[in-house]
């Protein structure tokens, strides 16, 4: 796994061992990142279920101002530190502000301001139906009104919300193989 664009392009990432994060894979960040390069630089990102950090690492990369990751697992959370340090020192990307918190995503009280413009979810799979309309209520609250929020799921799995509308959607088209869907507010 690497980082796909920006400064930062090449540079590898370690997830930690075990089955408690699923990377992104480097297909789909790259298909994602290239669909809204044009919002990136300067944006202000969340990357919540953050597994590696590799979507915000990603983000950072490629000019974001602001990017706070939100992850739960603890071995999950070393990796971001580590990732990130790596990224920073390898490609002098210093000044993009960036936090770390290990937690419940939905439980973290510093997300409580409509601030964000990005907004990046990678829950685990078999939780997103559990979760969807928390995310989305998530989202509502978070976003500046023309934020995005981006989801990691299952492309057979078919999302819905009254509040928002699906964009677009990258990656597999069927199966449990991963999809992207970028959400705007309707």
């Amino acid at each position: 796994m690497r980082i796909t664009g920006g400064k930062a392009k090449g540079i590898t990432l370690n997830s930690p061992k075990g089955s408690a994060t699923r990377p992104a894979a480097d297909a789909i960040r790259e298909a994602l990142y290239s669909s809204i390069a044009e919002l990136v630089p300067g944006c202000r990102l969340l990357d919540l279920f953050a597994g590696t950090g590799a979507y915000g690492l990603e983000a950072l990369s490629r000019g974001a101002a602001r990017i706070r990751f939100v992850e739960s697992d603890r071995k999950a959370v070393a990796s971001i530190r580590e990732n990130l340090q790596r990224v920073r020192k390898s490609s002098d990307l210093e000044t993009a502000e960036t936090e770390i918190f290990q937690g419940n995503v939905f439980k973290v009280r510093s997300l409580n301001t409509q601030d964000w413009d990005i907004m990046i979810a990678d829950p685990p799979y078999a939780d997103i139906p559990s979760l969807e309309s928390k995310l989305f209520d998530m989202a509502e609250r978070l976003l500046v009104p023309a934020g995005l929020l981006i989801l990691e799921h299952p492309a057979n799995l078919s999302l819905t919300s009254d509040n928002w509308v699906e964009i677009k959607r990258l990656g597999k088209k069927r199966g449990r193989g991963p999809a992207v869907s970028i959400w705007r507010r309707s």
